[in-house]
């Protein structure tokens, strides 16, 4: 790995070896200087988790794709990325594509206690998840992300799907099937404040089970939601609104009973949705272009 570590000579990482050999510590800076295919690796099967141990985790634009993460233990975290405590770090202009978790409690970014924060910036991540164990936390815990988009596919079993300390510019695509088999009470989807965010897709649930979902259980700022669910009956969103927000009426039909009233939450139809103009004359704030 060449590089020195510091901002203006990051160490860069050129293979797999290199990226599963961060060990720089809080003051270090790294740089993708190739992108990183896993399957071309010899733990294209069963991939060892990440260290967060650096400062800064620069992508330039690369893919590190082909991440197959698989636990045998129900109540083993699963994660691409694990912490060293205290863990602060920033993961920027990085795309991941294939990953897949399986097995275990599945956290694609496992940042547990307080004293540990990871900055997603400007990422792009589509993954697909199947865990089948422990309820736990699907994707993000005690991450902050901006500018991200994000798709979450496969099956799962959890209590919180994405709990971040904040979510400002980031589209949230989610298609998932809830298996609920140890949720028995209350299962978020999100748990963290929304800025400027879109979270659309179609959640499955197996099983009702007395299962309350709440959508958000946060602070919504100028954001919208096209999500359906089904077969869902006990659904709520615990949240306070700023700004301009709005739903898809005809996305989530099922919901509009349970649905917060609010005069900075609109409920619109498709077609307003993707009117560009209609949004604008609500004070949404979108730029041309923009569309559900």
């Amino acid at each position: 790995m060449t590089g020195t570590g510091t901002q203006a000579d990051p160490y860069i990482i050129m293979d797999y070896t290199d990226l599963c050999n961060i060990t720089g510590g809080s003051t270090k800076y790294y740089k993708l200087g190739a992108d990183i295919d896993f399957s071309q690796t010899d733990r294209k099967s069963d991939a060892d988790s990440i260290l967060v141990s650096f400062k800064d985790l620069d992508g330039d634009g690369h893919t590190i794709s082909n991440y197959f993460g698989r636990r045998s233990s129900a109540t083993s975290y699963n994660s691409m990325f694990k912490y060293t405590s205290p863990a602060y770090g920033t993961v920027k202009n990085l795309n991941f594509t294939g990953i897949y978790l399986s097995g275990g409690i599945t956290c694609l970014f496992d940042m547990s206690g307080n004293a540990n924060y990871v900055y997603l910036k400007n990422c792009r991540i589509a993954t697909k998840i199947n865990d089948t164990g422990q309820a736990g936390y699907a994707m993000f815990k005690n991450v902050w992300l901006t500018d991200c988009e994000v798709l979450i596919e496969g099956t799962s079993d959890y209590t919180k799907l994405i709990t971040t300390a904040e979510s400002t510019g980031c589209l949230f695509k989610i298609n998932l099937t809830l298996l609920n088999k140890n949720v028995t009470s209350l299962l978020f989807v999100f748990k963290g404040n929304i800025s400027f965010c879109g979270i659309t897709g179609k959640i499955f649930c197996s099983s009702e089970s007395g299962t309350n979902y709440k959508l958000t259980d946060s602070v919504i700022s100028n954001s919208y939601f096209a999500i359906s669910f089904d077969n869902v009956n006990n659904f709520s969103m615990n949240n306070s609104f700023s700004g301009v927000n709005f739903y898809d009426k005809e996305v989530m039909a099922n919901l509009l009973e349970k649905m917060p009233v609010s005069d900075n939450f609109y409920a619109l139809t498709t077609a307003q949705c993707k009117n560009v103009e209609y949004l604008q004359g609500i004070d949404f704030p979108c730029i041309s272009g923009d569309s559900v």
